[in-house]
């Protein structure tokens, strides 16, 4: 249980990013010692960078989690809205599997508009995916796409998508919905603080 806490810790002072320009002219984002690119794809379009923030316990950083949205969903508190969206998750330390699994589904549990039952055997496909052990320096990426749904990379190799846009934003609300993990994080990756 304690790895399930440093999964989901409460987020650092996470100072304003450095900017670097990439060899493609994109502004990169350097939050913590951790770059991030200034926008990604998804699919036929570009998501931009929205903001970031670093989950620590006590003194140790566990990752750093980064969002991108589409332009049009400036200053829009509510992104579980259908819009695209991706999450980067960069760790600085090796998490296991089912620790992972344990503190996503209790997390969603604590969000009173998830309907726990519907998204069980989505929650079960999607957790079927991850990797017994992310390590330090892996990154997971999640791609919402709503006309796809939730799909997860391990250091940008798809490893798949389940396709119901329900427990894609139940997922991702882990982080960004009115119940988040943690709220400061939250506020630091939609950037709104």
């Amino acid at each position: 249980m304690l790895l399930a806490w440093l999964l989901f810790a409460a987020p650092s002072a996470t100072p304003a990013p450095d900017n670097e320009e990439t060899p493609e002219g994109v502004t990169s984002k350097t939050i913590d010692g951790v770059v991030f690119p200034g926008s990604v794809r998804l699919g036929d379009r570009n998501v931009a960078f929205r903001g970031a923030g670093t989950g620590k316990w006590l003194t140790f950083k566990i990752y750093t989690a980064a969002l991108y949205a589409t332009p049009d969903s400036e200053g829009d508190k509510n992104l579980l809205n259908g819009r695209p969206l991706v999450l980067i998750l960069h760790y600085h330390h090796n998490v296991q599997k089912s620790d992972i699994v344990t503190s996503s589904e209790k997390t969603m549990k604590r969000n009173p508009g998830n309907d726990m039952e519907t998204l069980r055997k989505p929650l079960s496909q999607f957790n079927q995916l991850l990797l017994p052990q992310v390590a330090k320096g892996d990154r997971y990426t999640l791609q919402l796409d709503p006309e796809t749904g939730l799909t997860l990379f391990h250091n940008q190799r798809k490893l798949g998508t389940v396709n119901n846009l329900d427990f894609a934003k139940a997922y991702l609300g882990i982080w960004i919905s009115e119940y988040p993990i943690q709220k400061k994080l939250k506020d630091k990756i939609i950037g709104t603080s």
